[in-house]
């Protein structure tokens, strides 16, 4: 009779002894599991990691080639002019004088909406004046005009000329003025005179806006040119420049020199 716990006994520890067994087993297999598991997510993540990589880089490379694309086949517009008047200042100072625009598209594409749009500034001779120079002046007022045309806003003229690649168009005339009062302020302001008897030194600056048939952005040509006055007859010949106390200059005096500076913005 004792015998027979004896038997219970070893028989429950064999269970047990197998149970640990079993549940050693299952422990490791989870553990592998796991560890697999994780591996194939590491991997998974890479490979599409590395399928956005080559997507995001053949999206930059689609895009660059759509710019060269752009870049190749777009309008260039370059720009020209000619003073078609002579330089007139009236009894209160107003100064005005007529230019004609010349463009030629480049490009390979036509020039849609071309407008342009001049100006003069006034280039004093005192150094102690700390005005623009040309460059900055041309940035500044192209700068405007570009916001203006913002393709979000949509106001870019719908009337402005046409052209297409490798013709070449005259404008119409422009008449540009110097108000008085800008001309008065000038030497207010740059040499703290109320009289205007020292010398300007008038720059046309301005530039070309155009849109392309293809898409909605816009660019422009910018142009700086200095009004010069050639004064052949006085004693050392060359040039000069201007005041409303020698009155008008007549058409044969005058010269638009490109500027030292450039022409400004183009793009």
């Amino acid at each position: 009779m004792r015998k027979i716990p004896e038997r219970a006994m070893e028989l429950r520890e064999r269970l047990r002894q197998r149970f640990i067994k079993n549940n050693n087993w299952m422990l490791k297999a989870s553990f592998f599991l796991s560890v697999m598991t994780v591996i194939f997510l590491g991997v998974q993540s890479y490979l599409m990691e590395k399928q956005l990589n080559e997507m995001e880089t053949a999206s930059e490379q689609a895009k660059k080639t759509l710019n060269l694309l752009v870049v190749d086949q777009r309008p260039w517009v370059s720009v020209d002019m000619q003073i078609v008047s002579p330089l007139v200042f009236s009894a209160n100072n107003e100064g005005r004088i007529s230019v004609r625009f010349i463009l030629k598209n480049t490009g390979r594409s036509p020039a849609t909406n071309i407008e342009i749009f001049p100006k003069i500034y006034l280039l004093g001779g005192n150094p102690a004046t700390q005005e623009p120079n040309p460059m900055e002046e041309q940035s500044s007022y192209c700068g405007k005009l570009r916001k203006h045309i913002d393709p979000n806003e949509r106001s870019m003229s719908m009337f402005g000329y046409t052209l297409f690649p490798g013709d070449t168009l005259t404008s119409h005339i422009y008449s540009i003025s110097i108000s008085a009062n800008d001309y008065l302020s000038f030497f207010n302001k740059a040499f703290n005179m109320k009289e205007t008897t020292a010398w300007i030194h008038p720059i046309l600056i301005g530039c070309v806006n155009y849109g392309l048939p293809f898409n909605d952005e816009h660019h422009q040509t910018g142009f700086i040119r200095k009004l010069i006055h050639l004064t052949p007859s006085e004693p050392n010949g060359g040039t000069d420049g201007f005041t409303a106390m020698k009155g008008s200059v007549p058409l044969k005096d005058l010269l638009l020199y490109r500027s030292p500076w450039g022409d400004g913005s183009i793009n």
